[in-house]
């Protein structure tokens, strides 16, 4: 067999082989995206809120509403009105927030003021509390026509990543003056008599904007 026929097979063969390859390298590589991925929005970081809260002798009362201004994740500040059972609230306060996901731990410190009545049983006060004969059965009834509270509570947040949220708060609340009258049955009250302290639960629920 001549050289030339064993060549020629030979070299079509090689050509083929190179081909793909040569093909393979003449196609453009995939492009890498260099853009940094986006980060999740942090619903925490919202700046204002609006939320409405109820509860059992809270700042703002039995019914109420607030504006929230949260200038960093960590720092609320409310500011609102309500009615109570005496009449109507003002409120604000600062909190502290401390999240996690999707849950937050507060603690808040805040000023009220509105009216308050209150009744308080003769026998817990005792006879040094009165002027005259006070039966035991008796009961000191104290009124403000305004006072200022302070008020410390605790709460638990939970927070969707829409914005809405709820919040349950429990704490006490003290009266900052003494009353403006007080009387009792048989005698009266001692002047000065003291500021009630009382605790407070509540549920606030509101929706942060995205502004």
């Amino acid at each position: 067999m001549k050289p030339s026929r064993v060549a020629l097979p030979l070299l079509l063969g090689s050509l083929s082989g190179l081909a793909p390859s040569m093909a393979a390298a003449d196609e453009p590589e995939p492009e890498v995206s260099t853009a940094p991925a986006e980060t999740p929005e942090d619903v925490w970081a919202r700046l204002l809120a609006v939320e409405i809260i109820g509860g059992i002798d809270t700042p703002y009362g039995l019914v109420g509403g607030a504006m929230v201004v949260s200038p960093m994740r960590n720092l609320a500040f409310d500011l609102g009105g309500g009615y109570s059972r005496d009449g109507g609230r003002l409120a604000g306060g600062a909190r502290l927030v401390l999240p996690h996901a999707s849950g937050a731990l507060g603690f808040r410190v805040g000023l009220a003021g509105g009216p308050l009545s209150w009744d308080t049983d003769a026998a817990t006060l005792g006879n040094g509390h009165f002027s005259g004969d006070v039966p035991a059965s008796a009961h000191e009834h104290r009124t403000w026509d305004f006072t200022a509270f302070l008020d410390t509570s605790v709460s638990l947040e939970m927070r969707l990543d829409s914005g809405v949220y709820f919040r349950f708060m429990f704490g006490a609340e003290h009266a900052l003056s003494a009353p403006g009258a007080c009387t009792v049955a048989g005698g009266s009250c001692v002047a000065g008599s003291d500021a009630p302290t009382r605790a407070y639960v509540g549920l606030a629920a509101g929706y942060a904007l995205d502004l």
